[in-house]
């Protein structure tokens, strides 16, 4: 195959571009060009060397060497050339030559290899003279074996062979040989030992895809063979490294056409672009190309992924090299740096790059009624200000409850219905520092015509064993007063003090699951009774007559003519455990919770909670939601408290309570939410969710059940 004379001139007029730019500017940055050489490489490869028109690649690659001169080449793209020159000299049939230039390859990158489909025949001998005699990948143990009486334990010397090379390989640490000649050996006889050779070398190559199906077949053919402690081992590996694989998203800009995206020269199919993808650790070539209005892009740039981390990568498409600065923020990035550190090292520090800032501001009108006549009407707003790079962040919100009741308790006491309003400002921030840690505190308030309650806490939280596991702990105290509408605070006033303890533990089990425990302690002081809830009184002999919702009329038929004051113990002691788990599959997330609660009144509970959210596009998730919740009642709540009349007066029980959520009852919700997010950046969003919300009261008066309503509207924006 000839090619068109327009290729070499245009490898040329690059060539020597790049090399007037280098010589131009004598202080040129260290391996500025490393990405124009791959291309070039690429173009090399991919064109005159698969056509066999050697004599054609080995002039332009001797011409594309005047791209590195002046250091502007890293030695392992100057390596990578000097490869490609001897693989054409080799297969033009000048071993001596190719030789030597592959020993200059191999000392300016002794980690340096042939390129793959190129590694066999006479590049493979120049390959194996130039290394010394040092064992090299694609199985090479079979080309050197020279046959041989078979070892005592063994049915193929070869096979043997192969092995002992491999181990050779493993304590020199040259893995990709390790695994390469453990392959060829279980190829040859297939034995437990080779196999558990080849699975570890393959992880210590950063392999990991690979050696996660090694481990497994070994761990199966272990367990067939009875050998179930190896099998065990096995299993129990490829189950780390799975939970530790990391994965990368790549987006891609929405007014890109014919985008195609290259991972190591892998092609990337387009519907896998935006979603989390595993990936092995280490380096890896991510290229892409497309066009804009006819106009061609290009996107290049080498990543370093470590193992448990998670990492997005925006296809920034540019028509030509990007500037400088970038090119060495990008660079900065691929060696591993935070963006904190990349955006400091720049001149001036980080003033010229990406907004630090990150605004999100939103709002929401929710709304209550249920069946006992309650209405709520809730608006609210909420901001948050988060610095990215400098590990900080700032929030407050505002919420307003309109509460309107003629709840049948209530009405059965005569009072008539009611509306107030609660205001609900709180404030939050939380800073990071030594890298691994961050200090979160808040402070809320909440205002009614006859209650104040103040809090404010602190949470600690640190980041261990690679973010995998992070546990905190934190305090919050509240100080609420209880008083009267309509009433002077200072006539009439009861006060509450709490004090809450909360420790816990995320857990980052898989790449895509995430697990919490959760403990929460208070210790509550001060009488929460309702200075408004009157409790019904019945003689022994009428006790036994009213049951569970009896109704007004009834129960004021039976009833004695006191009404004390509900009346609570003045001290309570909280206990709390939940466990939470996340999961996030390739277009949905479930997200469970498990709450079990009990505390020194003797109330004992369990509640759980599941949402799926599924993504149905890009801009369109929903999900259904439900909740089951189910309680014990207090010690000393009772459905009807007995007077007794004594010759010395009255006796009422010291502690009694009309309050319908310290009995005995079964919740049940469920509901469905939507959000659609838009803009050019999708950085807008509208939702809703609504709840039905069902509760039977199982030993209460007045009420058998009630059945409830809830809704949201809400809007959100995010910006820098």
């Amino acid at each position: 195959m000839k090619l068109p004379l327009a290729y070499p001139l245009r490898l040329l007029a690059v060539t020597t571009a790049l090399g007037l730019s280098v010589v131009a500017s004598p202080a040129s940055a260290a391996g500025e060009n490393d990405s124009s050489v791959r291309q070039i490489l690429r173009d090399i490869y991919d064109a005159e060397i698969a056509s066999e028109s050697y004599l054609a690649a080995l002039e332009n690659l001797q011409v594309a060497t005047v791209v590195c001169e002046g250091g502007a080449c890293s030695k392992q793209i100057e390596a990578e050339l000097l490869i490609a020159i001897g693989t054409v000299q080799a297969l033009l049939g000048d071993t001596e030559n190719a030789s030597a230039t592959f020993k200059d390859a191999l000392n300016l990158d002794a980690k340096a290899k042939l390129r793959k489909g190129y590694d066999k025949g006479d590049v493979l001998d120049a390959w194996q003279k130039a290394a010394g005699g040092k064992s090299v990948p694609s199985g090479g143990c079979r080309k050197r074996y020279e046959g041989g009486k078979t070892p005592a334990g063994w049915a193929n010397g070869e096979a043997q062979f192969c092995y002992a090379s491999a181990r050779e390989a493993q304590k020199s640490e040259d893995y990709a040989v390790c695994h390469e000649d453990a392959a060829a050996s279980v190829e040859l006889e297939d034995r437990l030992g080779t196999r558990d050779l080849l699975a570890r070398c393959l992880e210590a190559d950063d392999k990991w895809s690979r050696a996660i199906d090694a481990y497994r077949e070994l761990s199966e053919l272990a367990k067939e063979k009875g050998q179930f402690t190896l099998g065990g081992k096995a299993s129990t590996r490829a189950a780390y490294l799975q939970r530790r694989m990391p994965s990368i998203v790549l987006q891609a800009p929405e007014d890109v056409q014919d985008l195609q995206v290259e991972i190591d020269g892998e092609s990337i199919a387009a519907d896998a672009l935006g979603s989390e993808m595993s990936i092995d650790p280490g380096a890896h070539d991510i290229i892409a190309k497309g066009t804009r209005d006819g106009l061609p892009l290009g996107f290049e740039q080498s990543v370093k992924l470590e193992a448990g981390r998670s990492m997005t990568l925006l296809l920034t498409m540019t028509p030509g090299n990007p500037d400088e600065k970038t090119r060495s923020l990008l660079k900065c990035l691929a060696e591993g740096k935070t963006a904190a550190e990349c955006l400091d090292a720049q001149p001036g520090g980080g003033s010229g790059g990406p907004s630090d800032l990150k605004w999100t501001v939103g709002s929401e009108v929710a709304g209550y009624h249920d069946t006992m006549s309650v209405d709520v009407v809730s608006p609210s707003v909420h901001g948050n200000m988060e610095h990215v790079t400098g590990g900080w962040g700032l929030g407050a919100s505002f919420l307003v409850d309109v509460v309107t009741a003629a709840s049948v308790d209530i009405v059965a006491t005569a009072s008539p219905r009611w509306q107030e309003v609660r205001y609900a400002p709180a404030l939050n921030g939380h800073v990071k520092f030594a890298e691994d840690w961050d200090i979160a505190a808040y402070a809320n308030v909440s205002k009614e015509p006859d209650y104040l309650a103040t809090s404010f806490g602190a949470v600690g939280s640190v980041e261990l064993s690679d973010k995998m596991i992070v546990p905190s702990l934190g305090y919050e105290f509240s100080y609420d007063i209880n008083a009267r509408a309509h009433t002077s605070w200072s006539t009439f006033n009861t006060k509450i003090a709490r004090h809450a303890i909360t420790a816990g533990v995320g857990l980052v089990l898989t790449k895509a699951t995430f697990g919490s425990i959760n403990t929460t302690t208070v210790v509550e002081t001060g009488d929460t009774s309702k200075p408004y809830r009157h409790i019904p009184m019945f003689s022994a002999e009428n006790a036994p007559l009213v049951g569970k919702g009896t109704v007004v009329d009834t129960v004021n038929l039976y009833r004695e003519p006191e009404r004390p004051l509900e009346q609570l113990p003045k001290s309570r002691k909280r206990f709390a455990v939940s466990f939470g788990l996340n999961h996030r599959f390739a277009s949905s997330t479930l997200r469970v919770s498990e709450r079990l609660y009990a505390d020194s009144w003797g109330v004992k509970a369990t509640t759980t909670d599941a949402r799926f959210m599924w993504d149905v596009l890009k801009e369109l998730t929903i999900w259904p939601h439900g909740r089951l919740h189910a309680q014990t009642g207090a010690s000393f709540y009772q459905l009807a408290y007995v007077v007794e009349r004594t010759a010395d007066g009255i006796s009422i029980p010291a502690i009694r309570t009309g309050d319908r959520e310290l009995g005995p009852l079964v919740g049940l919700t469920g509901g469905a939410g939507a959000r659609y997010a838009f803009g050019a950046e999708r950085n807008l969003g509208v939702s809703f969710n609504g709840d039905i919300i069902y509760t039977l009261f199982l030993n209460h008066l007045f009420v058998k059940q009630r059945l409830g309503y809830f809704g949201a509207l809400g809007f959100d924006a995010e910006f820098e």
